[in-house]
């Protein structure tokens, strides 16, 4: 079929056919295939035409997203999926991102973590969850979790008890209550019960006959 006329759009291309259908296709597929008018078109470079210019849309987003913050392989297939490209398409762009190193699972984890502890003070369990969220496999996060310092998060903790405990102490007498207040707050920032009591024991909040 005949391409009776080219028309630019933004970044795009639109390209009509003698029976008046159309296709926008990216602008770098046109230079790359050196389309022009009045030359016959198959089925077969259509086709061509359309997932290349999807491919280069789709690696545009995927850069879009990286730009802004990292990313795990799942998260930014999910935002992709989300932007209505094809799987095979989104498949192809995260193959060639890691590839070239602009997506890493490894790297996503430890800088995750490392800014987990650092600015949140989550506990690792918390951590493990949201990273299982972001669809970071297991081995990944086991790997990046056994590297935490072990002196750090006990310090994260001990911080978050004091702290705990300063904003509650003028409110709540009972020493009991205000152990149970702690334990139940630092269990939902992720940390293990057995690290709790340990670290409580460091602090004043045994109840006196």
């Amino acid at each position: 079929m005949k391409i009776i006329s080219l028309k630019k759009k933004s970044n795009d291309i639109v390209i009509t056919l003698e029976d008046l259908s159309t296709l926008k296709i990216d602008y770098r597929t046109f230079v790359d295939h050196r389309i022009h008018k009045d030359v016959d078109i198959t089925d077969e470079l259509l086709k061509l035409l359309s997932e290349e210019s999807s491919f280069f849309k789709c690696k545009d987003a995927a850069f879009r997203f990286l730009s802004r913050r990292l990313h795990s392989t799942g998260e930014l297939k999910l935002k992709l999926i989300k932007k209505n490209f094809s799987k095979e398409t989104i498949e192809k762009v995260l193959t060639e991102l890691k590839q070239k190193k602009y997506l890493n699972d490894e790297e996503f984890t430890f800088q995750y973590v490392k800014e987990k502890l650092k600015k949140g003070k989550a506990g690792i369990h918390k951590i493990e969850n949201e990273l299982r969220s972001k669809g970071i496999d297991k081995s990944i996060i086991d790997k990046i979790i056994s590297q935490i310092d072990e002196n750090n998060y006990q310090k994260n903790i001990l911080e978050l008890i004091k702290k705990k405990l300063d904003q509650i102490k003028n409110k709540e007498t009972d020493k009991r209550k205000i152990k149970s207040k702690i334990i139940s707050y630092l269990l939902s920032k992720g940390y293990d019960y057995e690290l709790i009591f340990n670290s409580l024991k460091d602090f004043d909040l045994e109840q006196e006959d």
